[in-house]
């Protein structure tokens, strides 16, 4: 079934008329049909996209980098004796008694 403008036109100023509404319909058809389509066609480009960029950030490319950035023995120290620091400090708050508040309903 061919429709051209013109008979679309027609079937849309007869719009009471129960035999424009079997153009209508077609026209409102196809038109659906084209909307599912690109939103089909939107929804797999979005989740090829989506799927590209997980497999990229699980298998990264190049790795060589991050084994050519080591640390120097100062820098190694400094890291060790700071997180030391840290483990030193929370178990001193962790013994410590949890301080008395006072009750804010009396």
């Amino acid at each position: 079934m061919s429709l051209k403008f013109s008979q679309v036109q027609e079937a849309w100023d007869s719009r009471n008329e129960p035999e424009s509404l079997r153009v209508l319909v077609a026209v409102f058809w196809r038109a659906l049909l084209v909307v599912l389509f690109v939103v089909l066609v939107c929804a797999c480009l979005l989740g090829f996209e989506e799927l590209s960029a997980v497999s990229q950030a699980e298998n990264p490319g190049d790795t060589s980098s991050a084994a050519k950035s080591s640390w120097s023995p100062a820098q190694l120290e400094a890291t060790l004796s700071f997180f030391s620091q840290r483990q030193q400090t929370y178990q001193a708050l962790s013994q410590s008694p949890l301080p008395t508040v006072a009750d804010p309903s009396k």
